[in-house]
């Protein structure tokens, strides 16, 4: 009996895929060892596209995996601490591959092979550094980002090594949940005020858009701190490639070009946040008291 995979677009024989999964299954749990390198070159070899094939032992992995931890977790061996340290290093790990895969790594080996080709003598970081990609400038920034992210999942890794992974993950998640909803109260507020600029699409401009369609929300300054100055949200919208720590001082530098940005402060935040409406006609954001006058 065969099925169609429409993403794999492919059709396969069911009970064969079932019986090589149980095998592969029954191999992982008297091993304990994980079924995707088994797995995942036998869907190839009958014919599924290797990136389907990869992305779908995903969930083959999970369930067997889910399953391992119920039973041993039942006879007390499984220990919390030294899976979550795991777990960050397999989150930096598959991290690591996602990106070096959607950078597509044979496209920069292919870089590396054509200038040595070209150049013998040149060494290959100058050579590398000669790579362009969307998702950084240069290695400067990449080696940021990267830093960045490796010290999160590190710090990450000792806290739940330290007050143990449930604690930190629980206490975590929280915190970062009621700074999510803060965080998009306050973007909301920025571009929906009273009077917000929003034409529609065939009179939009840009830069109208950015100095009358976001608003400059005077905040103390430890607050600006805690939300990477996004109080310039305006200077962004000029230029999103001015770092966070450079908004105020660009702000300052051309004060004179901003008079006419609307200001709002904390205690004027429940009123914008009123401001839901578009007037199509009238290009700009109204609230609801505004509308019912109008309609009135």
């Amino acid at each position: 009996m065969d099925i169609y995979l429409p993403i794999a677009e492919v059709a396969v024989n069911a009970p064969l895929i079932v019986l090589l999964g149980a095998v592969v299954g029954f191999i992982s749990g008297m091993f304990g060892i994980g079924g995707g390198f088994l797995m995942t070159p036998m869907l190839v070899f009958f014919g599924i596209p290797a990136p389907v094939a990869v992305a779908s032992m995903a969930n083959h992995v999970a369930a067997s995996s889910m399953s391992s931890v119920i039973a041993y977790g039942r006879r007390k061996a499984v220990d919390l601490r030294m899976g979550a340290v795991l777990t960050v290093g397999g989150i930096l790990g598959a991290g690591i591959g996602v990106l070096l895969f959607r950078l597509r790594l044979f496209r920069l080996v292919g870089h590396l092979l054509k200038g040595k080709f070209a150049r013998p003598g040149a060494p290959l970081g100058e050579i590398a550094a000669g790579f362009e990609t969307r998702y950084w400038k240069d290695s400067k920034e990449y080696w940021h980002m990267f830093w960045n992210n490796a010290v999160l999942l590190s710090l990450w890794g000792l806290m739940s090594w330290a007050i143990g992974p449930v604690l930190f993950f629980s206490v975590y998640l929280c915190s970062v949940s009621l700074a999510g909803g803060v965080g998009l109260v306050v973007f909301t507020v920025q571009h929906n005020f009273e009077h917000s600029y929003a034409p529609d699409s065939e009179d939009w401009d840009s830069d109208a858009a950015a100095i009358h369609g976001t608003c400059f929300l005077d905040l103390p300054r430890w607050l600006g701190w805690f939300t990477a100055n996004i109080a310039y949200h305006h200077i962004h919208h000029l230029s999103y490639r001015i770092p966070n720590y450079c908004l105020a001082e660009c702000h300052n530098e051309n004060r004179e070009l901003f008079s006419g940005i609307t200001r709002i402060g904390l205690r004027d935040i429940p009123q914008a946040m009123k401001c839901v409406l578009w007037d199509v006609r009238a290009g700009r954001i109204i609230g609801v008291a505004e509308y019912r006058q109008q309609a009135g």
